[in-house]
């Protein structure tokens, strides 16, 4: 895979701030940079479909059948969410802090991690209909994700001082430093 090439969707993908596909390649999901759009494509990036939204991260479970986006704006982070293989969405506001928004989505599309920097970790065990803040995580985080493989296990990353990795075993309902290296991760 990969040997051969095609460029797609010339025009719609200039300035590509993040992107996500399903497992099969079929269902795309990108933002653009400063654009408040986020495209979805259910063919494989032959074409894309267009929505206005605020956004700065985007992610999908492994089939394309839930995606969500986080953005931001004076109210905080904001979430949106479909369940429908981004046809329709839902939108909430997380928290009041929506300084780079950070996002994982469990391969099943059960659970979601929210946060931000200097920010508290937002945990969804329903596909995203509710969060709940995780009591004692505010950080300044710089990367958030769920495993693959078993989605209990999730991690969260600070690259300051400490450049500590933090670890969840319980679905992201506790969290404890596992591996801490002053000068590099």
């Amino acid at each position: 895979g990969g040997a051969n090439w095609t460029q797609q969707l010339i025009g719609v993908i200039a300035s590509i701030e993040w992107l996500q596909c399903s497992n099969s390649g079929q269902y795309v999901i990108f933002s653009r940079n400063g654009a408040d759009m986020i495209y979805v494509s259910n063919d494989y990036g032959v074409t894309a479909t267009g929505t206005s939204m605020k956004t700065r991260r985007c992610d999908m479970d492994s089939t394309g059948q839930y995606m969500c986006v986080a953005g931001i704006d004076v109210q905080g982070i904001i979430f949106n969410m479909s369940n429908d293989f981004g046809v329709t969405w839902t939108q909430q506001t997380i928290s009041g802090n929506g300084n780079n928004p950070l996002l994982s989505i469990s391969a099943d599309g059960q659970y979601i991690l929210i946060t931000s920097a200097n920010n508290s970790i937002y945990r969804s065990t329903d596909y995203g209909v509710s969060f709940s803040e995780v009591s004692g995580t505010t950080q300044a985080w710089e990367a958030i994700e769920i495993s693959v493989l078993d989605p209990k296990y999730q991690y969260a990353a600070l690259w300051n001082q400490t450049n500590t990795v933090w670890e969840s075993v319980d679905y992201g309902e506790t969290w404890t430093a596992k591996y801490n290296h002053p000068s590099a991760v």
